[in-house]
């Protein structure tokens, strides 16, 4: 026995979204020697709009990371974008135990976050002709990547993992390439397809825009006319970092998964959360040497140690970057997949 990952129909996204972002800044000559920026930068980048009708986001009621925290709880609903009716268009029927509806999540399918205020601060300061000082500080704002968002459009078009017998007479042909012909809860025929169990694609509505604060400071003293030493510090934390989180998973036991599954009418779903945070420190040391005809010779070596609890939304290789269940955030707190020692 064998099994693929199949979808009844194709999905067609056609998103579309337009960004936005402004900035202000002053400087401020307070001293000779000493100068302050003072900046505040807004970003606004919508959710993703489509531009058909065929995308669906779950709308979950409970998030249960844990899987028996989820029994017992509210259902998750498969919410359609406005249409004039669930199966407009739609050659993927689901079982009936499986909650629908028209426009619960809107026609983005995600809340629109109007949050994202950047300040940014620069401080220069010279305390003598060797010596200069300098300080800053700011938020940056890590926009969504698309990806996360297109899979939502893979709900309408019906994810099945139909088995196949690979021994004897094999029961996939060409009138019967879904497995899907015959008697089927959803009381329909050939073109239509019933998707019982599919495999949900989710993304957090309430999101927030993922986003790092920076801060540096520096130090530079000049050593002879033509040569500068240089030492820095940076440092960083991010913030609503996206990541897939496995809900729905059956409790651990023996014997069959489906009466130890919280919503046994969906399989597993795949859902993109924001709730990942990282750190980041280094000190780098830096020596310049300005030689002659425009010719320098730049020697730097940094000592950092990166962390976090959420690498990336899809992992090197596989979607393996899933959350472990049993622990939630803190056991997936590490070092980061790009740190170096030095």
């Amino acid at each position: 026995i064998s099994s693929a990952l199949k979808s009844v129909q194709e999905n067609v996204a056609q998103m579309r979204a337009t960004s936005q972002a402004y900035y202000v800044t002053d400087s401020w000559k307070v001293k000779s020697n000493l100068t302050v920026d003072v900046g505040l930068r807004y970003e606004y980048t919508p959710p993703w709009n489509f531009h058909n009708d065929q995308e669906a986001n779950w709308a979950i009621p409970y998030i249960a990371y844990t899987p028996a925290a989820a029994v017992g709880k509210p259902h998750p609903t498969l919410c359609r974008v406005p249409a004039s009716s669930f199966y407009a268009n739609d050659l993927a029927i689901f079982n009936p135990a499986i909650q629908t509806g028209v426009g619960c999540r809107g026609s983005r399918l995600i809340q629109a976050d109007y949050r994202n205020f950047a300040p940014r601060l620069g401080i220069a300061y010279s305390p003598t002709p060797k010596w200069t000082i300098r300080a800053g500080a700011g938020v940056f704002y890590a926009q969504d990547i698309g990806q996360a968002y297109y899979d939502i459009s893979r709900n309408m078009a019906g994810r099945i993992s139909p088995a196949a017998n690979s021994s004897g007479i094999p029961n996939v042909t060409w009138s019967n390439p879904y497995l899907l012909n015959g008697n089927n809860p959803c009381g329909v025929a050939p073109p239509y397809a019933c998707v019982s169990t599919p495999g949900p694609l989710g993304a957090q509505y309430d999101r927030r825009t993922p986003y790092i604060e920076q801060w540096t400071f520096s130090v530079q003293r000049a050593l002879t006319p033509s040569t500068v030493f240089e030492l820095d510090y940076l440092g960083s934390e991010g913030h609503h970092l996206q990541r897939f989180h496995g809900l729905n998973n059956p409790i651990p036991g023996t014997g069959a998964t489906t009466p130890r599954t919280p919503w046994p009418e969906i399989a597993g779903i795949q859902y993109v959360d924001g709730d990942g945070d990282s750190s980041y420190e280094s000190v780098v040391g830096k020596l310049t040497k300005r030689i002659s005809k425009g010719f320098s010779l730049l020697s730097a070596i940094t000592f950092a140690k990166a962390i976090d609890d959420a690498p990336e939304i899809r992992a090197e290789g596989a979607d393996n970057a899933e959350q472990n269940d049993a622990c939630i955030n803190p056991c997936e707190r590490g070092r980061s997949q790009f740190n170096q020692k030095y």
